[in-house]
């Protein structure tokens, strides 16, 4: 079965609700951890056109921006690790800032 970029991330977000408190702290950190490498690959590229034809891959640029903020919201709903969703809020923001 060929299931879209946005279907899987939706179904990685439904996740959010229902896994184990250790298996959203491992999903959190995934992501988390993706939004980073985004930021460092923008802070560091000379021609930052680059990487946005590369963000613009898969999901594209607001699909992707629509997930991690998704994302943040199951996590809040949640109410589990406000630290990590503080940190990846605060990527979050970092990257649309970056972007647009």
């Amino acid at each position: 079965v060929d299931v879209s970029w946005k279907d899987q991330k939706q179904i990685r977000i439904d996740l959010v609700t229902s896994v184990e408190k250790s298996a959203l702290l491992v999903l959190s950190c995934e992501v988390l951890s993706n939004i980073k490498r985004l930021l460092f690959r923008l802070h560091a590229a000379r021609n930052k056109g680059q990487v946005l034809s590369y963000l613009d891959m898969k999901g594209g640029i607001d699909g992707k921006l629509w997930y991690y903020r998704a994302f943040c919201n199951a996590l809040r709903a949640r109410k589990e690790y406000p630290d990590l969703l503080y940190e990846l809020e605060v990527a979050v923001r970092e990257l649309e800032n970056l972007i647009y």
